[in-house]
């Protein structure tokens, strides 16, 4: 084998390896957008799940006479 097909046949392989590498990579980003999707509703859910127990706990608060004490 000469000279130009070693570099021909390592460049091959390295082409071969990038692609696999940009493949990877793209499947690391969609992971990551579907974990920080599902973060961002948990955090929707959790602010919107305390501003309705805030309405309750004042809303009680009242209703006993509680409000001065909280």
């Amino acid at each position: 084998m000469c000279a130009k097909e070693k570099v021909e046949s390592r460049n091959a392989i390295l082409v071969a390896v990038n692609a696999n590498c940009a493949t990877d990579i793209e499947g690391v980003r969609k992971g990551v957008s579907v974990v920080v999707s599902q973060v961002e509703e948990r955090e929707r859910a959790s602010s919107a799940a305390m501003k309705a127990v805030d309405a309750q706990v004042a809303r009680h608060a009242l209703d006993t006479g509680q409000f001065g004490t909280i």
